[in-house]
């Protein structure tokens, strides 16, 4: 028998006991274990004991103690030195009746859970007990006497035991000794008894401080002495509130089972938080996770002290929970804003039952009218204030149940219609239901509004990519928070069903998705392509999302709720182990998370919000590398359509209008025939013949020039949202091209796609070929038509429509003027938004923009340096080359080859003196390009080349050009990069503490939205196109520089190419931290001597 099989048979022999006496040899720990606080031996027989609340960490999960008949367990504790006496008894043991089964250690257990430098807390022996108890009659209190209490009720409501007229004295301890470090851990191994998954404090670290909780009495010696008893006691760490103040958070409190019931707990409570009050370096005071008792206790002094504060006072609390509530709190009684919205509640809940039965339920009022009509706004506050309460109560139990996996929720089944038949079919199908519009809500009706979800406070931080965000969930993960995070990415990230994400295209991914969740697909419904010949093709199968079950999604939900889930990586893994959609999991969880990580477009984009649930309001939004945040909003809010996108579009509606005409409903056909009629106007203006190559219209403009006027876009665009449109007439365009494809042959009885696809090579149009796998997967032309149609929604003033033609490929660009006031939509709907960035100079436009918007006295603004030092970065700004003339690098001198000449003979002498490693930074290809052929032409590349190994970034993929560059630039010669400033390069290349040079150019970009944006800014106010201007390049080139120092000891020298850097104007715009090591040499020798003097000394690589 080997060793598995013989802890199998054992595991059976004593399965086989428990079944036939279990009630001999098994025992519930907590029926027990009691425990005993002993002063004096002789008093020892008349010191009632107590029985635990938790014994999980000494005897497992189960808290049962195996192998033992009639057991009981007596942990002696000395009463105020806090050494343990333990006695076991027993009538039997289960190694008596079988040979082969052993019981528990008990002793070892208790042990177990004793630090290993402290065993000499617990003696084993009733004589060493005696010597204890002797011996602590000399005991003293630890720290300083803060505050005497007498027992008795802390307010009129709580009722006490009788504990006579006994006093206690409250201690405060902040620094730590040997002696009190071994006295806290005794006291907190009977924490372990009584709070739930309680540790030890590591008592070297110095940010600890507790207060305990003594009952005094005079000494049985007579000689005036005092005699202690531990009462009480709680932990507390002082985490940092920026700038200089503390957050003390309450991690242990627990009053002695003797001592409960008596009003103490209120009382200790109380005089701690007045203690921290009276500390000016106290923010607000916090709890780490409290238990239901402490949430209790906290709420009830909490809402006695409020209760004192004019601001609560019963005239006040009608008008709810105010900001200068939440600030009296904080500043008098240091009360969280959550903790004091929970008092604010109450205490109105407690007025209103107060005034309904003492105003009302015995009002003797001859006016039975007016008592009545009091009655219902007494009820109904009432019950205002009540529901409030019920979401709090409601979120405190589902943050519970998602901790400990064990929330229970009604399911509710939605209906399905008889047969799960296509949302489109073909022509000759029989069903054809699904393909119509679901019945739009017209003016006058009213959806009913589902129930709203649970919701916390939260915080939602939004960067550019993905990678970004789980750099900051790293470093979270090195503090001792924990807040609740969830990640919300798209479907392509977050999605584990390989047969939605083998689609390419996010639309695909998400029809795809829909179709699976509704099961609506039935096999050999849709007539199939060949796979070779078509393998970017939608299929349909039978089959439903396996993934997609609540069950699953709602585990998912509390495991990332509980906080065991953080990073994006670890959901995905974790929904693949419980077969649970990751998706619809962080939705799910979205609510009631505390920190929200999410990209711009989640969050800068009104449609996406709404999508995502994403509510601002009374939240905190942060936008890191907010310096391009207007850009940003702008290119979100562009839309353009194209004549092909508008061809194919005014087909697909004419065919389906043909098609199901008699069946649809008369709002929709009318909604329908109005887009119908917007596509053809479209159309017709597109493919018109024009001498006008390109045309900038005004919204208004360009609702007149197509004769529009009469048409509500804004109806067109919630009739396509409210029916699903979009997604259902890309199955309808799916479809219609599977038609072309099995009937190749021209006939009359042709549909309009079908049409067009037979005239594609007649006519030069651009249309879209069936036989293109391309095609297969591209979106319905009813997507680009929608997003049009909703960037016609922007204010007349905030937009223009440029008309661009190229031969027969023509289109509609919509472009947003004014990004700020889509910026100010969500600045004034978050309770405050903050906009952080390593290189956020110059601001000047961004703050404008605010202003502007109306928050100009809510604007702070920021910033601190670097954390390297002086030495360890050095920047010139270099106006003359190396001829000592006057170097000016603007637009139009960009194609003088004299001028690129001496760029290149200015650069070659300065890396000559650059150790290691040089990135050249242009602001173009094209320009980079040009640079690169003068050198050939010359002949200065090959000197180049000798020096240092010569890298170029490319306009594609720069695949592992850096990783090269940076194995070259180790070497003592080095190598130079040349690369563009907002490129790839400049924006994800890390330097690793080598030295590099930054050589920057200036250069505006003219283009057509860029110039409408200026003319707008330059109307209204005077010089903001020309700020734009500048804020578009210095941005840039201050995000290229910024990649030179990455981390503590990095060290680079930065070279800025052009006379107007030593301008103050052009120095403003620069980071601080940069500008404050920037050197303007009289000469190019200077700056030579410069580099010379600052690489002395520094490290090299050899």
């Amino acid at each position: 028998m080997d060793k598995n099989e013989y802890v199998q048979m054992v595991r059976m022999e004593q399965d086989n006991i428990l079944a036939t006496s279990a009630s001999r040899f098994v025992t519930n720990a907590l029926d027990v274990v009691r425990i005993r606080f002993v002063s004096s031996w002789e008093s020892a027989g008349d010191v009632e004991a107590f029985a635990p609340e938790f014994a999980h960490q000494h005897f497992g999960e189960k808290e049962t103690i195996y192998g033992y008949n009639d057991l009981h367990i007596v942990l002696n504790y000395t009463d105020a030195s806090m050494f343990l006496y333990p006695e076991v008894s027993f009538s039997a043991t289960v190694s008596a009746v079988e040979k082969d089964m052993k019981e528990d250690d008990v002793m070892a257990k208790i042990k177990d859970q004793l630090p290993s430098d402290q065993m000499n807390m617990m003696v084993e022996a009733v004589d060493a007990f005696h010597v204890l108890l002797s011996k602590q009659k000399n005991f003293k209190p630890f720290g300083e006497l803060i505050s005497k209490l007498s027992a008795g009720a802390f307010y009129v409501f709580v009722r006490l035991r009788n504990i006579g007229g006994k006093c206690f004295e409250l201690y405060k301890i902040s620094e730590s000794s040997p002696a009190f470090d071994a006295y806290l851990t005794r006291v907190q191994s009977l924490a372990l008894w009584y709070i739930d998954a309680a540790q030890y404090t590591d008592n070297s670290d110095p940010l600890w401080f507790h207060y305990f909780l003594f009952e005094s009495r005079a000494n049985d010696s007579g000689d005036g002495s005092r005699a202690y008893s531990l009462a009480g006691y709680a932990s507390l760490y002082r985490f940092y509130a920026y700038p200089d103040r503390v957050r003390p958070r309450i991690a242990q409190i627990m009053l002695l089972p003797p001592y409960r019931k008596r009003g103490l707990g209120a009382k200790l409570l109380d005089v701690v938080y007045k203690d921290l009050c009276s500390m000016k370096e106290v923010l607000d005071v916090t709890a780490e996770d409290p238990a239901d008792n402490f949430v209790y206790l906290r709420d009830y002094v909490d809402c006695i002290n409020c209760s004192k504060l004019p601001e609560f006072a019963p005239d006040n609390l009608k008008g709810g929970f105010t900001e200068e509530m939440r600030t009296a709190a904080l500043n008098k009684l240091k009360i969280t804003k959550v903790a004091a919205s929970y008092v604010n509640a109450d205490q109105k809940m407690q007025q209103l039952q107060q005034l309904y039965e003492e105003e009302v339920e015995t009002s003797h009022c001859l006016d039975w009218i007016s008592a009545h009509k009091k009655k219902l706004e007494v009820m109904k506050i009432r019950d205002e204030a009540y529901d409030q309460l019920q979401v709090l109560e409601k979120v405190k139990e589902r943050l519970s149940q998602a901790t400990f996996g064990v929330r229970k929720r009604e399911r509710k089944r939605r209906l399905r219609d008889d047969g799960n038949t296509e949302e489109f079919e073909l022509q000759n199908d029989a069903s054809v239901d699904n393909a119509l519009p679901e019945e739009y809500m017209s003016d006058d009706e009213v959806e009913s509004k589902p129930e709203e979800p649970l919701k916390v406070v939260k915080v939602y931080y939004a960067s550019r990519t993905h990678s970004q965000l789980d750099q900051l969930l790293e470093e979270l993960h090195k503090t001792r928070f924990s807040p609740r995070i969830v990640t919300a990415a798209s479907r392509q990230i977050l999605c584990v069903n390989e047969d939605v994400t083998k689609l390419k295209f996010s639309h695909l991914i998400n029809e795809r998705c829909m179709e699976l969740r509704k099961g609506c697909a039935v096999e050999g419904k849709r007539i199939k392509l060949d796979e070779k010949e078509n393998p970017s093709c939608l299929k349909k199968t039978s089959s439903k999302c396996p993934y997609y079950k609540s069950d699953s999604i709602e585990e998912l939900s509390n495991e990332m709720l509980a906080g065991t889930l953080r990073r994006t990586n670890e959901v995905v893994d974790r929904a693949k182990e419980l077969v649970a959609c990751p998706y619809f999991s962080t939705r799910l969880s979205l609510p009631l998370s505390q920190l929200v990580l999410l990209p711009y477009q989640v969050v800068l984009h009104a449609s996406s919000r709404a999508a995502w649930g994403i509510d601002l309001k009374g939240n905190v939004l942060i936008l890191d590398e907010a310096h391009n945040v207007l850009e940003t909003i702008g290119s979100l809010y562009s839309a353009e359509v194209t004549s092909t996108s508008t061809t194919l579009a005014l087909s697909l509606i004419r065919e389906y209008l043909g098609t199901y005409k008699s069946r649809l409903k008369s709002k929709s056909l009318l909604y329908m025939k109005q887009l119908m009629a917007v596509v053809a106007a479209f159309d017709h203006y597109l493919r018109r013949n024009s001498n006008t190559l390109e045309d900038v219209l005004t919204i208004q403009g360009f609702v007149i020039a197509l004769g529009l006027t009469d048409v509500n876009f804004f109806k067109i665009v919630h009739y396509m949202e409210s029916t699903d449109m979009c997604r259902k007439f890309h199955g309808f365009f799916i479809r219609s091209m599977k038609s072309g494809v099995s009937t190749p042959q021209t006939s009359a009885s042709k549909s309009g796609i079908a049409k067009l696809m037979a005239a594609k090579n007649s006519v030069h149009v651009d249309t879209v070929s069936v036989e293109d796998d391309k095609a297969r997967s591209y979106p319905s032309p009813l997507f680009t038509i929608k997003a049009f149609l909703e960037a016609l929604s922007n204010r007349c003033e905030d937009g223009r429509i440029i008309v661009e033609k190229k031969g027969n490929a023509s289109k509609f660009r919509f472009i947003l003027l004014n990004p700020a006031s889509r910026l100010m939509e969500v600045v004034k709907e978050a309770r405050a938004t903050i906009l952080i960035g390593g290189t956020m100079e110059p601001a000047g436009l961004l703050v404008d923009c605010l202003s502007r918007g109306g928050v100009e006295n809510g604007i702070r603004r920021f910033s601190c340096s670097h954390v390297i030092d002086d030495h360890q970065l050095l920047a010139l700004a270099i106006g003359h080359h190396v001829r000592n003339e006057k170097f000016t690098l603007t637009f139009e001198t960009r194609g003088n080859v004299q001028c690129v000449e001496l760029v290149a003979e200015t650069l070659m002498l300065l890396i000559r003196e650059v150790p290691n490693g040089c990135v050249v930074f242009f602001t173009s290809y094209d320009y980079m390009a040009q640079f690169m052929a003068t050198l050939e032409k010359f002949k200065i590349s090959n000197k180049c080349k000798m020096k240092k190994l010569v890298f170029v970034e490319s306009r594609g993929a720069s695949g592992d050009i850096w990783d090269r560059f940076v194995a070259a630039a180790r070497v003592r010669d080095g190598a130079v990069l040349f690369a563009v400033a907002g490129g790839k390069l400049s924006e994800d290349d890390s330097a690793n503490g080598e030295d590099y040079v930054f050589k920057e150019l200036v250069k505006a970009v003219h283009e057509p939205h860029t110039d409408l944006c200026v003319n707008y800014l330059d109307s209204q106010v005077p010089g903001g196109g020309n700020q734009l201007y500048q804020s578009l390049c210095m941005h840039v080139i201050n995000q290229a520089i910024g990649r030179a120092i990455r981390h503590r000891k990095d060290y680079a020298m930065v070279y800025l190419v052009d006379s107007r850097y030593q301008r103050h104007d052009v120095i403003s715009k620069l980071p601080g931290w940069i500008s404050k090591r920037l050197k303007c040499p009289n000469s190019f020798p200077d700056a030579v001597s410069l580099t010379r003097e600052f690489f002395e000394g520094k490290r090299t690589c050899k």
